[in-house]
């Protein structure tokens, strides 16, 4: 396949510097692209400098991101069930910019899945079927001790499954920082598991129990 032209498509989803495409050939996929850079802030600025002096740095997140699922699913110490984030499929070249190819997550009837914060609103406490699937969804990232840098709710998508349904990590995947400790170190990354899940809780108004690894109400 050439070049695939996204430019005149409308994109299904966006955050902070990605937008996301279905794949003109593929209904089971979609693309990430990065964004058009805004204005930049001043630490932007210390960004794009360092970005034009190393290239590597230009795409960290993504090169985080696809070590990360890479080394997870190369484990030789893999655990059994199923993969708590999107599969990665590969790199393309589109007219907006190299892209990424991921599994499209959905539930029947939908383009996508929900994602936690759109399943529990302002004035909507999160069911108790799918506050089961978020434990579950907890219990399968601290099996794999995947790497991850932002388990925000919006980043938390219902998919379907074997028949049933299941939570999916669609962003958010590998660790940025610059001194990758969590990557090095398994009991690093599990600390840094209880801490961004904990965040995850307060936006959902939930507890997060660090020592049981689970989500409850009050």
């Amino acid at each position: 396949m050439g070049l695939i032209e996204l430019a005149a498509l409308t994109p299904v989803a966006e955050g902070g510097g990605r937008r996301v495409y279905l794949h003109p050939a593929f209904p089971d996929c979609l693309l990430k692209v990065e964004k058009d850079k805004p204005p930049a802030t001043a630490r932007q600025k210390v960004d794009r400098l360092l970005a034009s002096r190393l290239p590597s740095f230009a795409v960290r997140d993504m090169r985080s991101e696809i070590g990360a699922y890479v080394d997870a699913r190369l484990r030789p110490d893999r655990p059994d069930g199923p993969f708590p984030a999107a599969e990665f499929r590969g790199l393309v070249d589109t007219d907006l910019g190299l892209a990424m190819r991921v599994q499209r997550i959905s539930v029947a009837g939908q383009v996508l899945g929900p994602t936690v914060r759109s399943l529990a609103g302002p004035d909507v406490a999160l069911s108790d079927a799918h506050l089961a699937l978020l434990n579950e969804f907890a219990a399968s990232l601290f099996a794999w001790n995947l790497r991850t840098r932002d388990l925000n709710p919006r980043n938390i998508v219902l998919g379907d499954h074997d028949g049933g349904e299941r939570f999916y990590l669609v962003d958010g995947l590998g660790d940025v920082t610059v001194v990758p400790l969590n990557t090095w170190f398994d009991a690093a990354n599990r600390v840094e598991l209880n801490r961004q899940f904990d965040l995850c809780a307060g936006r959902l108004r939930l507890r997060w129990d660090k020592g049981r690894r689970t989500f409850a109400r009050g």
